[in-house]
């Protein structure tokens, strides 16, 4: 595009060397206002009548050894065909062929960066430098963890150790451990987890019946119930899983969920005869109670197991 001119100037910067003339970056204990971070401000900026409007790191790829290059560069491409949002915030309303050819010729400027830091071995550097850094954090995290392990609580069943856990995904270890060794004192079949999607586990009654044909719902962990306010809707959960109750409720608590406008209320019923206690949640109109499983009780109570401090 002959008609189109554009103007771009791209410094490949440490942060050392930004801060040598730039006081107002953040060091990393510092909060003082009006202060930033390198990750903040830094990168690829488009431009027009040359007064930064919007950052375009997406237009690079394959840039460095990773996402946070994107910091050591300190570009501006300006072009006065960029048409701008109402605010002035975006180039959203700029002609697409316009856009792609400027990421091009952004590109290529790019490649000849990238193929200049290799050949000094600029990006080799920096890469054994974030490996050091890596390797120690590793450590320190490995230490750290052994150092929890040793404080632990843990329990034996058959030739097998099990610590007691301290957070979900510890718990989700715990409860299919058990559901293994115990299927039968569950009342549902465990198929799906994915915690990244919300409610933690997909089941479905036990049934010879093909999966497709099955109905299912959802099973919720929680580390110490009632703990937190509830962050689910209730609808489709069938069971609750957790390590304990915790200490904020008891029989007859309202629970509130935080994302609809509905309360149940905990029924807590103690065992009879050497069982363990019963829990669910329930209301007037609920179709379903929410039944709620406390794995603690079903060790140390229900199968006699006791949790031993090491």
């Amino acid at each position: 595009m002959p008609e189109v001119k554009y103007d771009v100037v791209i410094y490949f910067e440490g942060d050392e060397a930004k801060r040598a003339y730039n006081p107002m970056i953040r060091e990393r204990r510092n909060n003082s206002s009006g202060r930033y971070k390198v990750s903040d401000r830094y990168g690829l900026w488009s431009c027009k009548d040359f007064v930064p409007i919007q950052r375009i790191n997406e237009w690079i790829t394959s840039f460095g050894t990773g996402s946070n290059s994107y910091g050591l560069l300190h570009g501006f491409i300006n072009c006065q065909k960029l048409k701008l949002t109402a605010n002035r915030g975006t180039i959203a309303n700029t002609n697409a062929q316009i856009i792609s050819e400027l990421k091009k010729a952004v590109q290529d400027i790019i490649n000849e960066i990238n193929i200049d830091l290799y050949k000094h071995d600029v990006m080799t550097l920096r890469k054994w430098k974030e490996e050091a850094k890596t390797k120690k954090f590793e450590e320190a995290a490995f230490n750290k963890r052994r150092e929890l392990i040793t404080c632990k609580q843990y329990f034996v069943i058959g030739n097998r150790t099990f610590l007691v856990p301290r957070n979900e995904a510890e718990l989700y270890g715990i409860f299919i451990s058990l559901y293994t060794l115990y299927p039968d004192e569950f009342e549902f079949e465990p198929l799906d987890y994915d915690e990244s999607a919300g409610i933690d586990l997909l089941a479905r009654n036990k049934t010879g019946n093909k999966i497709a044909d099955c109905e299912f719902w959802y099973v919720e962990l929680k580390y110490q119930f009632g703990a937190t306010e509830f962050n689910h809707s209730f609808s489709n959960i069938r069971y609750i899983v957790c390590w304990e109750l915790s200490s904020k409720v008891k029989d007859g608590s309202l629970l509130k969920t935080s994302v609809e406008d509905e309360t149940r209320i905990l029924h807590i019923i103690p065992g009879i005869d050497g069982d363990i206690k019963k829990c669910y949640l329930d209301s007037d109109n609920a179709a379903i109670k929410i039944k709620v499983i406390c794995l603690k009780d079903y060790i140390t109570q229900k199968w006699g197991i006791t949790l031993l401090d090491q």
